[in-house]
């Protein structure tokens, strides 16, 4: 046998080369996909200045300025019973017009609490305690 000829290769240890090489494939994308989530989760959920930051942004959206509004306002009316409280006030001939005062009254609020949260004030105000209360749950 010379010295380029190389020896005929088994089946077997073709197959657990093959075997070998998917499984080390898998296992290193399996790796890098991890690694690049750790990474995301590290800049993006442990960092408090980042995470106040993206807060502040998203409460700039329209849509989650009126998706909170709408929490907020169905968070007060609960508290304060204003349902209750509404019914309890009007004298018996006008308990009927209790579920139009309420719905307006909630469309009031609801418009006032959207206005506060557009502010810039308001939204960096928002951010600062979001990033002070995520820096004392981090630490």
């Amino acid at each position: 046998m010379s010295d380029s000829e190389s020896p005929p290769r088994s089946r077997t240890t073709t197959s657990v080369r093959y075997a070998a090489s998917i499984i080390l494939s898998v296992l290193a994308g399996a790796s890098v996909l991890l690694a690049s989530v750790g990474i995301w989760v590290n800049n993006s959920v442990f960092n408090s200045d980042r995470f106040a930051n993206t807060v502040e942004e998203v409460l700039v959206e329209p849509e989650v300025n009126i998706a909170l509004s709408r929490y907020v306002v169905d968070q007060l009316m609960e508290t304060f019973e204003v349902q209750e409280t509404v019914t309890n006030i009007l004298p018996e001939q006008l308990e009927g017009l209790s579920g139009i005062l309420v719905g307006a009254l909630r469309n009031v609020v609801e418009d006032a609490t959207r206005k506060v949260l557009a502010e810039d004030r308001v939204r960096s105000l928002i951010g600062e305690q979001v990033r002070v209360t995520h820096n004392l749950f981090m630490t």
